[in-house]
């Protein structure tokens, strides 16, 4: 099994998290095997047993990270990959999701805006929930160019173009592999961008060429579906 240790170092008054395996039967004792100058959490093997993934933070950025369970080689990225990653069931492919900004241009401001823009100086928070859930601190909610979905994609094992399989401009998340390796089941939540209604996520399910059929739609919230 793979686990995340949390440590806090008082020399340096600071938090360190490391990934960790152990032998279930308990015939070994827990062992390091993510390097202690960088933080790691959130391990997943692949369910071949081959891989195993984790988030580790280096270079000021957090990305996805794999090791060989072999032992053979250092931690390594896959050409790609930004998001958590999960690899299919038969050990060919990765599926990820990634910031997506619009393809089309920004709309310019209408006159109304931009004597707003230019007469106000200061942070305006239009967001209904923007203190419950914080994330009206953050770049607008609202406003897909300043908040890009997190849309689906997989990519080879061994690295390559990614392939984009969403397009729903809200994000992705919960993604799980069919047993076959041929589709995808996920949650999304068509109504992200609307702030009077507040986590309505529905269950989707999507196969390798990018075919989309929505399962829910039944105003109830879903989440952490699995085949």
């Amino acid at each position: 099994m793979a686990f995340t240790r949390h440590t806090i170092n008082e020399a340096e008054n600071a938090r360190r998290s490391e990934v960790w395996i152990a032998a279930v039967d308990g015939s070994a004792p827990p062992r390091r095997i993510t390097a202690p100058a960088f933080d790691a959490s959130r391990p997943r093997f692949s369910p071949d047993g081959k891989l195993l993934s984790f988030r580790s933070r280096r270079g000021g950025a957090t990305s996805t990270w794999f090791l060989r369970t072999d032992g053979l080689g250092e931690a390594f990225e896959i050409e790609g990959v930004s998001g958590e990653a999960v690899v299919s069931p038969d050990g060919r492919l990765v599926a990820f999701t990634k910031a997506t900004p619009p393809t089309d241009p920004k709309p310019e401001p209408n006159e109304l805006e931009k004597e707003l823009e230019a007469r106000f100086e200061g942070q305006l928070y239009d967001w209904m929930q923007f203190r419950f859930d914080r994330r009206g601190y953050l770049p607008d909610p609202a406003d897909p160019y300043r908040s890009p979905p997190r849309e689906l994609y997989i990519v080879a094992v061994e690295g390559g173009e990614p392939k984009r399989l969403t397009s729903l401009d809200v994000n992705v998340e919960d993604y799980s592999w069919s047993a076959d390796s041929l589709k995808l089941v996920f949650t999304a939540d068509t109504h992200q961008r609307d702030a009077y209604v507040y986590e309505r996520a529905d269950l989707w399910i999507v196969d390798l060429e990018g075919q989309i059929e929505r399962l829910t739609d039944d105003g109830f919230h879903h989440s952490a579906p699995a085949f």
